[in-house]
């Protein structure tokens, strides 16, 4: 057998130098996707409370209005709405869910990240859908960046999001 044949052929495969190159480049642009990411998913979390919010605002006056009854939205810790809020029937107009009160929804666990600041503890609308305490203003803020959502619910008890 004549070994010098196969020692001259060309032998084909990466090399060590060639797979480090590719490593740290990979490692470069990984690197820099990282913080991109980041805000991304922050704004994301910001969204995702936003938007669900503003569409159990909107549940709240569409029940009100298809029941002909009272209801109320409550942050489920007295006023701190980063613990969430739930959404019932307001029968004695007190704004505190009591045990004969319909609760209709409850929000989902926020992020700790997140927190949502108010001037009001609870929202309540009537039959005919209109508000009737002082004019909400909710504001969506995480604790890591500057930017912040809005919702507002007008006398008419149409709600709004806007971009801080």
């Amino acid at each position: 057998m004549d070994f010098s044949t196969k020692t001259s052929a060309k032998l084909k495969g990466v090399t060590l130098i060639e797979l480090l190159v590719t490593l740290v480049v990979a490692s470069i642009i990984v690197a820099q996707a990282i913080p991109s990411y980041r805000q991304f998913s922050i704004r994301q979390e910001i969204n995702n409370t936003s938007n669900s919010l503003l569409v159990d605002m909107m549940f709240l006056r569409n029940a009100a209005i298809t029941t002909g009854k009272k209801l109320t939205i409550l942050s489920k810790d007295n006023s701190n709405w980063s613990k969430g809020w739930l959404i019932f029937n307001d029968e004695n107009s007190n704004a505190i869910l009591d045990g004969t009160e319909t609760e209709l929804r409850s929000s989902q666990e926020i992020p700790n990240s997140i927190t949502i600041s108010a001037n009001v503890s609870s929202i309540s609308i009537n039959s005919i859908g209109a508000l009737i305490n002082d004019i909400p203003i909710l504001t969506i803020e995480h604790n890591e960046v500057d930017e912040s959502k809005q919702i507002k619910t007008n006398r008419a008890g149409l709600t709004s999001q806007i971009e801080l």
